[in-house]
Parts: structure tokens; C-alpha cells; sequence
């Protein structure tokens, strides 16, 4: 292959990770109905909380929700202890997905926090945000059994395909267990109230302190709230050479904005 045949397959390539448009389409089709629940695949207890009938309904409702042809050889649910799940960075996180050996024995791993009903302030905001960490957790990993069915989805899309499939997926969940029109309209609009009254306040210092500065570019979108906690939480040392520390993609705001990608 000539050098000029070689540099313009690079560019190819590069250009095919530039958007989402060279992804397979997400085509949702929710079941609405509870129907064929035995052959669902298996809720795993594999943690010390005592879980009850009701937390059980609680995935298998969900779980119920997605196309049941996404869910093909898919073992199992299953649900562990908190810190039992590590990303490459040794953080802790709520859920991965487990492709399983050649046989097809894929599970999904939650951790029993998400299934625990949440107390204290994380309810009350939940609440009136109708936020569903479960669904969430729990379609963002089915989205990535999808993708290990597709065939079609190179490594470098591999999250933004899943959180794609959430997406797609929680529009109608919302629309179907989540609040009226009427209240999401006005929760918006309070919301952009509160963010521009910060804007304006914020606008006069936000170059006179470290904290406020950061601060600022976080309500205005310019860093992620990953990426602002990080940020707060350097800590400066002499200690030579630091290793790059591993960040989730989707914690990356160039990331996100690549695939039109909106921060949970």
C-alpha cells in the first residue's frame, strides 16, 4: 500500500470517531406490557442486604421494560455489595457489564445500593427530579450487551453506545412512569432561572478566585461536574512524575460533546 493510500485511510478512521452518525441507529421498542416475565433472565443475590419481594420487582420491572430481543444471551442480574465493582481507575462504581466466555454467559452487575430505597436528601432530590439511578445503571449496561450483539460498534463507541440505548430507552420510561408535562416544563424553566441567577452573580468574580472561577465554568457547561470535583481536589506534592490517572469517557466533557452526550 503506497504512503498517500495509507495516510487517507488514517484520516478515514480518525474522521469515523469525529460523531455518532457512523453508529448503528438506536431504535427503541419498549414492552409495555408484563408479559413472558419467567423468561427474563435471572435476578443473582449475590450480596449481604436483605432484599424483599419488592426490591426484586423493582429490576424485574425494569428490566421488563427493554426490547426482550436485547436481552438474548443474557445469564443474569446481578446484584453485589458496594465496592465490590472497580472501573480501571480502582474507583468504585454502581454497575458493569460482564460479556462472560463463549458459551454467552453475559451478566450484569449492580451494586445493592441502587436497589435500596434512598434515604435523606438523595430521596427528596430524586424525587423531584425523577431521577431513577437504577434505570439508569441498568439500561446504560444493557445498552452495552447490545452492542456485544451488534458487531458494528468499535471499541472507541463502545460507551456512548450504551449511554445512547439508556437514552433512548428513558424517554419513553419517563413518559410512562415519570411526571406530567406540565411539571417538567416548569421544573426546567426553575431550574435555568436558578443557573442564570448564579451566572449573574458569579459573572463579577469569577476571575478573582480559584474556587469561584471553577465554580463558574461549571454552571456555564465549560467543565463537567467530574471534572470541576477533580479540579477542587488537587492536591499539590513533590513527589516527581505522576502517573495520568484513568477517567470513565463519559466523565470527559470533550468526550460527551463528541457523541451530543448530556451530563447525567
Amino acid at each position: 500500500m503506497t504512503k498517500g493510500k495509507s495516510s487517507r485511510k488514517k484520516r478515514r478512521k480518525r474522521k469515523r470517531h469525529i460523531s455518532s452518525d457512523f453508529m448503528p441507529a438506536i431504535q427503541p421498542d419498549p414492552t409495555l406490557h408484563e408479559e413472558n416475565i419467567d423468561k427474563l433472565p435471572k435476578i443473582l443475590i449475590d450480596c449481604q442486604a436483605k432484599l424483599d419481594d419488592g426490591d426484586i420487582n423493582k429490576i424485574q420491572v425494569r428490566l421488563n421494560f427493554a426490547d426482550h430481543k436485547d436481552l438474548r444471551k443474557l445469564n443474569g442480574i446481578r446484584v453485589v455489595d458496594p465496592g465490590i465493582i472497580k472501573m480501571p481507575s480502582k474507583e468504585t462504581t454502581t454497575g458493569c457489564y460482564h460479556p462472560g466466555n463463549k458459551s454467552g454467559q453475559a451478566e450484569i452487575w449492580l451494586s445493592s445500593n441502587l436497589i435500596k430505597t434512598p434515604k435523606g436528601l438523595e430521596s427528596f432530590l430524586n424525587r423531584i427530579t425523577y431521577k431513577d439511578r437504577l434505570f439508569e445503571t441498568l439500561f446504560h449496561e444493557i445498552g452495552h450487551h447490545k452492542r456485544r450483539l451488534t458487531h458494528s460498534v468499535d471499541k472507541f463507541e463502545n460507551e456512548a453506545y450504551a449511554e445512547k440505548y439508556m437514552l433512548a430507552y428513558r424517554k419513553f420510561w419517563k413518559k410512562h412512569h415519570g411526571p406530567s408535562k406540565i411539571y417538567i416544563k416548569v421544573f426546567r424553566y426553575f431550574i435555568k432561572l436558578l443557573r442564570l441567577f448564579f451566572i449573574g452573580i458569579l459573572y463579577p468574580f469569577r476571575n478573582k478566585n480559584k474556587e469561584i472561577n471553577l465554580f463558574y465554568r461549571n454552571i456555564t457547561g465549560e467543565i463537567s461536574l467530574k471534572e470541576f470535583n477533580e479540579l477542587m481536589g488537587i492536591k499539590h506534592t513533590d513527589s516527581g512524575r505522576k502517573k495520568k490517572k484513568w477517567t470513565h469517557p463519559l466523565s470527559r466533557k470533550k468526550y460527551r460533546d463528541r457523541f451530543n452526550l448530556p451530563e447525567r
